[in-house]
């Protein structure tokens, strides 16, 4: 079986060095990824930013925006048997981004202006053949319930 992964968080730049994002590690895509090699699939991991070491014996594909993530899961989907989306995708992104550094100097207040990203799910959905499967994972908040200490 062909599994495409997707893992790790995007980073979506505001300038050159400062970006929106979230804690996404990848571990939990690293380790999809990995059971599946294991099991003898051949298995493709898109991987945005992550400390983690890829792991042996799949290709690996390195991207950084959603935008990016995107283009790399369609270059790849066509071919996969099951695409599990784990990665934590950047709901949204600067409308503009400013090449340079934006410095602190020249304001006292910094607006950015949203837009949505693609939903690369979705958009693997309707271009999805007969026969393969779609597996995605999202993160949710728990609200206003109190959290445990642990």
């Amino acid at each position: 079986m062909r599994v495409l992964v997707t893992a790790g968080p995007t980073h979506e730049y505001i300038d050159d060095v400062r970006f929106i994002s979230n804690p996404s590690s990848g571990q939990m895509g690293y380790a999809v990824a990995a059971a599946a090699v294991r099991r003898g699939h051949d298995v493709v991991l898109i991987s945005g930013p992550s400390m983690l070491r890829p792991p042996r014996a799949m290709r690996v594909v390195g991207v950084v925006s959603a935008r990016e993530m995107l283009k790399a899961t369609l270059e790849h989907f066509g071919q996969c048997d099951c695409l599990i989306m784990t990665a934590a995708v950047g709901d949204y992104r600067p409308e503009s981004r400013v090449f340079g550094k934006i410095k602190k100097e020249a304001r006292d207040t910094l607006v950015l202006r949203l837009v949505r990203n693609p939903d690369i799910l979705a958009e693997c959905g309707r271009r999805r053949k007969r026969g393969q499967v779609l597996i995605g994972f999202a993160l949710e908040s728990v609200g206003d319930r109190p959290r445990s200490p642990t």
